[in-house]
C-alpha cells in the first residue's frame, strides 16, 4: 500500500512540475484597440486597462492583466481582420502569452 501511494504520489508532483514548464499563459478579453502599427507581417496593437471591458485569466495557466495591458499584441497577417481595426474600436478574443513571451490574439 506504501508504495502505491508513494507510487501515485512521485506521479502527481511529476506531472505538476512537467505541466508547469509547457504552460501558455491565456485570457479573454473585451477591450479597445488603444494603439495601432502597421508592419510587414501584420500589425501591432495595444489595448489598456482603462478601456478594458472584460478579461477572464484562464484557470490552468493564467495570464494577470499587468502582463498583458499596455504590451504589443503581434498580429500575423493571416488574422488581417483584427489588423482592420482602428484605436478606439471594441476588440475580442483570447490573449496568448507564448514561452518566447510575445502576446498573440486568438
Amino acid at each position: 500500500m506504501k508504495t502505491v501511494l508513494a507510487t501515485v504520489l512521485t506521479m502527481i508532483a511529476f506531472f505538476s512540475i512537467s505541466s508547469a514548464y509547457a504552460c501558455t499563459q491565456e485570457a479573454q478579453f473585451i477591450g479597445k484597440v488603444h494603439t495601432k502599427t502597421m508592419t510587414a507581417k501584420g500589425c501591432v496593437i495595444t489595448i489598456n486597462a482603462k478601456d478594458l471591458e472584460q478579461f477572464n485569466p484562464s484557470y490552468v495557466c493564467p495570464l494577470v492583466p499587468g502582463e498583458a495591458l499596455d504590451t504589443p499584441i503581434v498580429i500575423e497577417r493571416n488574422k488581417d481582420y483584427y489588423c482592420d481595426l482602428d484605436a478606439g474600436d471594441f476588440i475580442s478574443g483570447i490573449l496568448i502569452k507564448a514561452e518566447d513571451q510575445v502576446l498573440t490574439i486568438e
